[in-house]
């Protein structure tokens, strides 16, 4: 299993390449870096907007009024930077 990783990313260490053996075409992964032995194998797919590629931003703010607690939240859904 290769895993995803956006072009240009730290993580990404291989690139994928199709090799015709016998008039037939494979997918095959070469190394892009040195890969150590418990690392990932990781390309990028060449997919823009990946779900996964998405990151969940949460603000808290808390509020006291009067000694009352109010807590405020605001949701941001953000493209993962490269």
């Amino acid at each position: 299993m290769i895993n995803d990783a956006p072009k240009g990313d730290k993580m990404q260490n291989c690139t994928m390449k199709i090799v015709e053996v016998d008039n037939k075409p494979h997918l095959c992964a070469f190394a892009t870096r040195d890969i150590s032995i418990s690392e990932e194998l990781r390309f990028d797919y060449g997919v823009p907007n990946l779900p996964w590629r998405k990151v969940l931003i949460i603000y808290v703010f808390i509020i006291v009024i009067n000694g009352i607690i109010i807590l405020k939240y605001m949701v941001n859904i953000a493209q993962m930077d490269t």
